[in-house]
């Protein structure tokens, strides 16, 4: 499964003890920081009036999302509803914690073609 990164926007909070939770927008350097750092996600995608969300192993490399998943219902239904949303968390605390969330298309490439595909 290869994914587009049509729109990346990050989130970090933050609060030291006596202080209130803050948040603030992540830098686009930040937000690739956090995509080549993990390598578990979450992708959400809708057919006709379901939600749904799965984990899904992936690789962030030149600006694209590679992802893994088995031959199922999810890969065919994102064959005909290709959008979908993109989340990576990393969590340290309460209040520490930063997010990425990418929305674009899935595109799954042929599957007798070649291992570049």
């Amino acid at each position: 499964m290869k994914k587009t990164t049509k729109k990346r926007a990050g989130t970090r909070a933050t609060a030291s003890r006596s202080a209130a939770p803050s948040f603030r927008m992540l830098s686009r350097a930040e937000c690739d920081a956090l995509l080549q750092r993990n390598n578990v996600g979450r992708l959400a995608f809708t057919f006709h009036d379901r939600v749904d969300i799965e984990p899904v192993h992936f690789l962030y490399s030149d600006g694209w999302l590679h992802g893994r998943t088995s031959h199922g219902t999810k890969v065919a239904t994102l064959l005909h509803h290709p959008w979908v949303a993109f989340e990576v968390d990393e969590v340290q605390g309460l209040f520490d914690w930063q997010s990425v969330i990418v929305h674009g298309a899935v595109h799954i490439p042929d599957f007798d073609g070649s291992p570049s595909d």
